[in-house]
Protein backbone atom coordinates (compact mmCIF):
# COMPACT_ATOMS: atom_id res chain seq x y z
CA UNK A 1 0.00 0.00 0.00
CA UNK A 2 0.97 3.48 -0.52
CA UNK A 3 0.12 6.74 0.02
CA UNK A 4 -1.06 9.16 -3.05
CA UNK A 5 -2.13 12.18 -1.90
CA UNK A 6 -5.07 14.25 -1.35
CA UNK A 7 -7.26 12.54 -4.18
CA UNK A 8 -7.84 14.90 -7.50
CA UNK A 9 -9.13 12.70 -10.05
CA UNK A 10 -11.25 9.63 -10.10
CA UNK A 11 -13.08 7.88 -12.87
CA UNK A 12 -13.80 10.89 -14.93
CA UNK A 13 -14.32 13.09 -12.19
CA UNK A 14 -12.03 16.00 -11.03
CA UNK A 15 -12.25 17.16 -7.29
CA UNK A 16 -11.07 20.80 -6.32
CA UNK A 17 -11.47 21.78 -2.84
CA UNK A 18 -12.48 25.14 -2.14
CA UNK A 19 -13.82 26.64 1.23
CA UNK A 20 -16.89 25.09 1.37
CA UNK A 21 -15.88 21.30 0.65
CA UNK A 22 -15.31 19.55 -2.34
CA UNK A 23 -16.75 20.57 -6.11
CA UNK A 24 -16.83 17.83 -8.46
CA UNK A 25 -16.14 18.55 -12.07
CA UNK A 26 -15.95 16.61 -15.43
CA UNK A 27 -14.12 18.95 -17.26
CA UNK A 28 -11.27 16.69 -18.57
CA UNK A 29 -13.79 13.65 -19.35
CA UNK A 30 -15.70 15.89 -21.48
CA UNK A 31 -13.29 17.88 -23.44
CA UNK A 32 -11.72 14.49 -24.07
CA UNK A 33 -15.14 12.93 -25.64
CA UNK A 34 -15.68 16.24 -27.23
CA UNK A 35 -12.17 15.33 -29.13
CA UNK A 36 -13.05 11.76 -29.93
CA UNK A 37 -16.22 12.47 -31.79
CA UNK A 38 -14.65 15.70 -33.44
CA UNK A 39 -16.97 18.45 -31.88
CA UNK A 40 -14.01 20.34 -30.10
CA UNK A 41 -14.01 23.75 -32.15
CA UNK A 42 -18.44 23.28 -32.20
CA UNK A 43 -19.73 26.43 -32.04
CA UNK A 44 -21.18 25.66 -27.73
CA UNK A 45 -25.22 26.56 -27.33
CA UNK A 46 -27.00 27.47 -24.13
CA UNK A 47 -29.50 24.69 -24.04
CA UNK A 48 -29.43 20.97 -24.46
CA UNK A 49 -32.21 20.31 -26.50
CA UNK A 50 -34.28 22.49 -29.39
CA UNK A 51 -37.65 23.74 -28.16
CA UNK A 52 -39.50 21.63 -30.96
CA UNK A 53 -37.54 18.66 -31.02
CA UNK A 54 -39.30 16.28 -32.06
CA UNK A 55 -37.64 12.81 -31.54
CA UNK A 56 -40.64 10.06 -33.04
CA UNK A 57 -40.48 12.30 -36.64
CA UNK A 58 -39.51 9.90 -39.71
CA UNK A 59 -38.99 12.69 -41.86
CA UNK A 60 -35.03 12.32 -41.48
CA UNK A 61 -33.21 9.01 -43.04
CA UNK A 62 -31.73 6.44 -40.66
CA UNK A 63 -28.27 6.40 -40.24
CA UNK A 64 -25.92 4.27 -42.56
CA UNK A 65 -23.21 3.63 -39.48
CA UNK A 66 -25.68 3.92 -36.67
CA UNK A 67 -22.61 3.20 -33.92
CA UNK A 68 -21.59 6.53 -33.65
CA UNK A 69 -24.12 7.90 -32.76
CA UNK A 70 -24.65 4.81 -29.75
CA UNK A 71 -20.86 5.46 -28.68
CA UNK A 72 -22.18 9.36 -28.66
CA UNK A 73 -25.39 8.72 -26.02
CA UNK A 74 -23.38 5.89 -24.14
CA UNK A 75 -20.54 8.65 -23.15
CA UNK A 76 -22.90 10.89 -21.97
CA UNK A 77 -24.99 8.12 -19.74
CA UNK A 78 -21.98 8.96 -16.48
CA UNK A 79 -22.20 12.62 -17.06
CA UNK A 80 -23.79 14.71 -13.97
CA UNK A 81 -25.31 17.15 -16.90
CA UNK A 82 -27.06 18.07 -18.39
CA UNK A 83 -31.07 17.24 -17.20
CA UNK A 84 -31.35 13.39 -17.01
CA UNK A 85 -33.99 13.49 -19.11
CA UNK A 86 -32.68 14.34 -22.44
CA UNK A 87 -30.26 11.42 -22.00
CA UNK A 88 -33.19 9.60 -21.31
CA UNK A 89 -34.54 10.39 -24.41
CA UNK A 90 -31.83 10.06 -26.90
CA UNK A 91 -31.41 6.23 -25.69
CA UNK A 92 -34.85 5.43 -26.79
CA UNK A 93 -33.83 5.77 -30.34
CA UNK A 94 -30.88 3.91 -30.17
CA UNK A 95 -32.25 0.69 -31.96
CA UNK A 96 -32.33 2.53 -35.27
CA UNK A 97 -31.39 6.24 -34.79
CA UNK A 98 -31.82 8.81 -37.56
CA UNK A 99 -29.93 11.84 -38.91
CA UNK A 100 -32.29 14.08 -36.57
CA UNK A 101 -31.46 11.66 -33.66
CA UNK A 102 -27.73 12.56 -33.94
CA UNK A 103 -27.82 16.67 -34.77
CA UNK A 104 -30.08 16.41 -31.48
CA UNK A 105 -26.90 14.34 -29.51
CA UNK A 106 -24.54 16.73 -31.19
CA UNK A 107 -26.43 19.56 -29.79
CA UNK A 108 -26.36 18.21 -25.95
CA UNK A 109 -22.27 18.02 -27.08
CA UNK A 110 -22.57 21.76 -28.05
CA UNK A 111 -24.29 22.38 -24.83
CA UNK A 112 -21.56 20.46 -22.91
CA UNK A 113 -18.63 22.11 -24.37
CA UNK A 114 -20.18 25.79 -22.98
CA UNK A 115 -21.01 23.86 -19.81
CA UNK A 116 -18.11 21.93 -18.19
CA UNK A 117 -16.99 24.52 -16.56
CA UNK A 118 -19.99 23.92 -14.12
CA UNK A 119 -19.93 21.44 -11.01
CA UNK A 120 -21.99 19.84 -8.71
CA UNK A 121 -20.71 20.68 -4.90
CA UNK A 122 -20.50 18.85 -2.04
CA UNK A 123 -20.56 20.94 1.23
CA UNK A 124 -18.65 20.06 4.13
CA UNK A 125 -20.61 20.53 6.99
CA UNK A 126 -24.15 18.93 6.26
CA UNK A 127 -26.62 18.20 8.95
CA UNK A 128 -28.51 14.62 8.15
CA UNK A 129 -31.82 16.09 6.64
CA UNK A 130 -33.39 14.17 3.59
CA UNK A 131 -35.24 16.38 0.60
CA UNK A 132 -36.98 14.78 -2.27
CA UNK A 133 -37.98 16.80 -5.15
CA UNK A 134 -40.32 15.09 -7.31
CA UNK A 135 -41.62 15.85 -10.69
CA UNK A 136 -43.26 13.91 -14.07
CA UNK A 137 -43.89 14.94 -17.37
CA UNK A 138 -47.60 13.76 -17.85
CA UNK A 139 -47.44 11.83 -21.19
CA UNK A 140 -44.80 12.99 -22.51
CA UNK A 141 -43.50 10.33 -24.92
CA UNK A 142 -45.77 10.79 -28.40
CA UNK A 143 -45.35 7.22 -29.66
CA UNK A 144 -46.14 5.52 -26.15
CA UNK A 145 -48.16 8.27 -24.43
CA UNK A 146 -46.61 7.00 -21.35
CA UNK A 147 -45.46 9.46 -18.83
CA UNK A 148 -41.41 10.43 -16.96
CA UNK A 149 -40.62 10.22 -13.85
CA UNK A 150 -37.81 12.33 -12.72
CA UNK A 151 -36.49 13.06 -8.94
CA UNK A 152 -33.73 14.36 -7.11
CA UNK A 153 -32.72 13.60 -3.33
CA UNK A 154 -30.93 16.26 -1.53
CA UNK A 155 -28.92 15.56 2.05
CA UNK A 156 -29.26 18.66 3.42
CA UNK A 157 -27.39 21.30 0.30
CA UNK A 158 -25.95 18.19 -1.36
CA UNK A 159 -27.49 16.26 -4.50
CA UNK A 160 -26.95 12.90 -3.55
CA UNK A 161 -28.89 11.01 -5.88
CA UNK A 162 -31.14 11.88 -9.17
CA UNK A 163 -32.85 9.84 -12.10
CA UNK A 164 -35.08 10.17 -14.97
CA UNK A 165 -37.12 7.20 -16.65
CA UNK A 166 -40.17 6.55 -18.05
CA UNK A 167 -42.98 4.94 -16.31
CA UNK A 168 -43.85 1.48 -16.84
CA UNK A 169 -47.67 1.54 -17.42
CA UNK A 170 -49.93 4.53 -18.91
CA UNK A 171 -50.95 7.00 -16.46
CA UNK A 172 -54.82 8.54 -17.10
CA UNK A 173 -54.64 11.69 -15.10
CA UNK A 174 -51.86 13.48 -14.20
CA UNK A 175 -52.38 12.96 -10.34
CA UNK A 176 -51.46 9.29 -10.99
CA UNK A 177 -48.04 10.83 -12.74
CA UNK A 178 -47.15 13.03 -10.16
CA UNK A 179 -48.39 10.47 -7.44
CA UNK A 180 -46.12 7.25 -8.98
CA UNK A 181 -42.99 9.74 -9.24
CA UNK A 182 -43.37 10.87 -5.71
CA UNK A 183 -43.58 7.18 -4.82
CA UNK A 184 -40.30 6.14 -6.67
CA UNK A 185 -38.27 9.00 -5.20
CA UNK A 186 -39.61 7.73 -1.74
CA UNK A 187 -38.34 4.51 -2.18
CA UNK A 188 -35.00 5.55 -3.19
CA UNK A 189 -34.86 7.89 -0.42
CA UNK A 190 -36.16 5.18 1.94
CA UNK A 191 -32.90 3.16 1.06
CA UNK A 192 -30.40 6.03 1.20
CA UNK A 193 -32.20 6.60 4.86
CA UNK A 194 -31.07 2.78 5.66
CA UNK A 195 -28.25 3.17 4.15
CA UNK A 196 -27.38 6.42 6.02
CA UNK A 197 -28.34 4.26 9.66
CA UNK A 198 -25.54 1.47 8.50
CA UNK A 199 -22.75 4.20 8.29
CA UNK A 200 -23.49 5.31 11.65
CA UNK A 201 -25.66 8.59 10.77
CA UNK A 202 -29.28 8.98 11.72
CA UNK A 203 -31.51 11.45 10.42
CA UNK A 204 -32.62 14.36 12.49
CA UNK A 205 -36.07 14.84 11.11
CA UNK A 206 -38.32 12.72 8.81
CA UNK A 207 -37.74 12.83 4.61
CA UNK A 208 -38.97 16.28 3.34
CA UNK A 209 -40.70 15.26 0.38
CA UNK A 210 -41.42 18.21 -2.36
CA UNK A 211 -44.31 17.74 -5.13
CA UNK A 212 -45.74 20.59 -7.69
CA UNK A 213 -49.31 18.97 -7.83
CA UNK A 214 -51.72 19.40 -5.44
CA UNK A 215 -53.83 16.89 -6.09
CA UNK A 216 -50.91 14.24 -5.61
CA UNK A 217 -50.34 15.99 -1.93
CA UNK A 218 -54.09 15.46 -1.12
CA UNK A 219 -54.43 11.77 -2.02
CA UNK A 220 -51.31 11.32 -0.17
CA UNK A 221 -53.12 12.84 2.79
CA UNK A 222 -56.69 11.29 2.23
CA UNK A 223 -57.29 8.06 3.06
CA UNK A 224 -60.20 7.56 0.93
CA UNK A 225 -59.92 6.64 -2.70
CA UNK A 226 -61.82 7.67 -5.46
CA UNK A 227 -62.67 6.29 -9.14
CA UNK A 228 -59.88 7.95 -10.82
CA UNK A 229 -56.70 6.54 -8.24
CA UNK A 230 -58.40 3.06 -7.23
CA UNK A 231 -55.94 1.09 -9.44
CA UNK A 232 -52.73 3.29 -7.90
CA UNK A 233 -53.39 1.55 -4.36
CA UNK A 234 -50.10 -0.30 -4.58
CA UNK A 235 -48.62 2.94 -4.28
CA UNK A 236 -50.73 4.58 -2.28
CA UNK A 237 -50.46 2.66 0.59
CA UNK A 238 -46.88 2.34 0.47
CA UNK A 239 -46.69 6.11 0.82
CA UNK A 240 -49.50 6.21 3.32
CA UNK A 241 -47.11 4.13 5.23
CA UNK A 242 -44.15 6.29 4.94
CA UNK A 243 -46.40 9.45 6.46
CA UNK A 244 -48.32 7.44 9.52
CA UNK A 245 -45.01 6.17 10.58
CA UNK A 246 -43.63 9.52 10.57
CA UNK A 247 -40.74 8.70 8.57
CA UNK A 248 -42.06 11.17 5.42
CA UNK A 249 -43.79 14.63 5.07
CA UNK A 250 -45.47 15.75 2.06
CA UNK A 251 -45.58 19.18 0.84
CA UNK A 252 -46.08 21.86 -2.18
CA UNK A 253 -43.11 23.43 -3.86
CA UNK A 254 -44.27 25.58 -6.83
CA UNK A 255 -43.02 24.56 -10.25
CA UNK A 256 -40.04 25.64 -10.84
CA UNK A 257 -38.42 22.61 -11.22
CA UNK A 258 -40.68 20.86 -13.67
CA UNK A 259 -38.49 18.62 -15.94
CA UNK A 260 -40.81 19.17 -19.14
Amino acid sequence: MKDLGPLHYFLGVELVSNSDGILLLQRKYINDILLRFDLANSKHVSTPLHSKQDWNSTSSSLLSDPSICRQMVGCIQILHAPDPIFILQASQFLHQPRQSHLQAVKRIYRYLKGTSHLGLQLHRKSSPLLTIYSDSYWAGCTSTTRSTTGFCILLRDNLISWAAKKQPTVARASIEAEYRALTVAATEATWLQYLLRDLGFFLASPIMAKCDNIGAIHLAHNPVFHSRTKHVALDYHFIREKMAQGDLLVSHVHDFLSIS
